[in-house]
């Protein structure tokens, strides 16, 4: 009973424009998906130099 006046208590202390300022998970998904596809492309990058750099040897 103590831990829910407790836990009542610290929620009221929440202001709700703080919550609405907090980024939502699709928001950091959608960052983390967009550095998996820089990463994949800089290294198909790297990989296709490399590979050029092979052949006109």
């Amino acid at each position: 009973m103590t831990a829910a006046a407790y836990a009542r208590d610290l929620v009221n202390k929440i202001l709700p424009n703080k919550v609405e300022a907090e980024r939502k998970p699709n928001e950091f998904l959608s960052d983390a998906y967009e550095i998996l596809e820089n990463i994949e492309c800089i290294e198909r990058n790297r990989y296709l130099s490399e590979l050029t750099r092979w052949i006109t040897q």
